[in-house]
């Protein structure tokens, strides 16, 4: 008999707030060394307005169900204080400290993406996947080659979104050029 599809569906309601809390008692709460916390604790730190860490954060969380039931809970965060964006001279510090990791590259090139800069966002992402090995003595080849995939996806969507501002600014000179009109200059009649 095959398994039901799994559905995952946005918490939305305090119910499904709740469920997304109580989930953890149910499948944690037979195993002896697991200490659980207080169940209002547990609530207010995924309720918005009760847990201070909502005024600088976008989160949503959400629900795993199999045949209506749910089996796993997904909690996604923007912590827009930690994004606030590293300044260039931070990653430049970063980079001449040890010029062999890769992860000063890659949040430069996030930085020159979000920023516009695209030539400069493609050659940091580059350079970034240059340097993915030098990680060997801290990572499996599995993570290193994950760390490859998610750096190629990015240098991909680098490129698509410069083909796409690219287009878009060749066609708005091309229709600047098609919609202008000249007038003949007015003449007085004496």
């Amino acid at each position: 008999m095959a398994a039901a599809e799994i559905i995952v569906v946005p918490v939305t309601t305090k119910a499904e707030r709740e469920t997304f809390v109580d989930l953890s008692y149910r499948l944690n709460g037979s195993d002896p060394n697991w200490v659980p916390p207080l169940r209002m604790e547990a609530l207010e730190l995924v309720t918005p307005g009760r847990n201070p860490f909502f005024e600088h954060a976008d989160v949503q969380l959400f629900l795993a169900k199999r045949g209506g039931k749910v089996v796993g809970r997904i909690s996604a965060h923007i912590d827009r204080l930690a994004t606030a964006g590293l300044t260039q001279d931070e990653l430049e510090r970063a980079k001449k400290l040890d010029p062999k990791d890769p992860t000063p590259w890659i949040y430069s090139a996030i930085e020159n993406k979000q920023d516009s800069r695209i030539n400069e966002a493609v050659r940091d992402l580059e350079r970034s996947l240059e340097l993915n090995d030098n990680r060997r003595v801290y990572r499996s080849q599995f993570l290193l080659d994950q760390d490859r995939a998610v750096r190629s996806a990015q240098l991909g969507h680098v490129s698509s979104a410069s083909m796409r501002t690219r287009c878009s600014s060749s066609r708005t000179r091309s229709r600047s050029r098609t919609t202008r009109t000249t007038t003949a200059p007015a003449t007085r009649k004496a």
